[in-house]
């Protein structure tokens, strides 16, 4: 499963919460500050994305184009197309 979020959907989260934290996090996995956040967001939407993935593992080209995979979406109501998973590696305990 893979999970993506909308730039603009987030920023109007973060906006219409004065003073709440944020969720976000650098490369380094330290956490931003709200405000970092928005200026990140923004940076996301200057570059042309409007969805970001929210696992690391998704990228474009992705990791997993030998399974289908053709890679992040950042785009408009793109995202993850996802891959398939054969059965025995779902059994094996291979992530959905």
């Amino acid at each position: 499963m893979s999970i993506c979020l909308s730039v603009r959907g987030a920023l109007r989260d973060l906006g219409s919460r004065r003073g709440a934290g944020s969720y976000f996090t650098d490369d380094n996995g330290k956490p931003l500050t709200r405000l970092q956040a928005i200026d990140a967001l923004h940076d996301d939407l200057a570059a042309g994305r409007e969805t970001i993935p929210v696992n690391n593992e998704c990228a474009n080209p992705c990791p997993n184009a030998g399974k289908g995979c053709k890679g992040f979406d950042f785009g408009k109501g793109g995202g993850c197309p996802g891959y398939w998973i054969e059965p025995e590696e779902i059994a094996a305990g291979a992530p959905p």
